[in-house]
């Protein structure tokens, strides 16, 4: 009888195991099919890229902070959203990234060209993500580009900046078309 038991039990690991084989053999499947839709994306990204934007350019204001009374920066992109100029408010990652964009603005730079391009990722719980990210790009004297992440401050700067972009994209495929004709 105990054998009897002990044989149900190790039948019972045995299900147990198989079927957590079954589960990690399914999220595998999922991450492969997503990293081969990631490269499908990437060709068809690769088309998109044919298609040159205007640059678009980050200027820096300054305005006096009510809290302390200091003179501060704020980082703004004038964006045309629905037909009038609405102002896509960005920010560093950190505080000590504003002391990079203060050296990058220095010497009298008045704007800095912002580039935009869109980054996947893939989690096995949410599955695939897409974002945009955004870097002010400064190039030196010598020739060196510098780089600098920004982030935008509220949500409706993100989906400004996105429309804008969306638009952006969209009249620049509307030229590449009329010239084709």
């Amino acid at each position: 009888m105990a054998n009897v038991k002990e044989e149900v039990k190790n039948e019972a690991k045995i299900a147990e195991a198989a079927e957590e084989v079954v589960k990690q053999s399914a999220k595998a499947m999922e991450a492969t099919e997503a990293l081969a839709a990631m490269d499908e994306m990437d060709e068809s990204a690769a088309e998109e890229q044919e298609i040159q934007l205007p640059k678009i350019y980050v200027v820096r204001r300054s305005y006096i902070n009510k809290s302390n009374g200091k003179k501060q920066w704020e980082y703004i992109l004038p964006a045309v959203f629905r037909g009038s100029v609405s102002e896509v408010h960005f920010k560093a990652s950190d505080v000590d990234g504003y002391e990079a964009l203060d050296k990058l603005f220095s010497g009298g730079v008045k704007k800095i060209e912002l580039q935009v391009h869109e980054e996947k990722q893939y989690d096995e719980h949410t599955g695939l993500r897409k974002y945009m990210v955004y870097e002010v790009v400064y190039t030196d004297e010598f020739g060196f580009e510098w780089r600098y992440p920004l982030k935008t401050v509220r949500g409706s700067d993100k989906a400004v900046m996105e429309n804008y972009i969306r638009l952006l994209r969209f009249e620049a495929e509307q030229t590449a078309k009329a010239t084709k004709k």
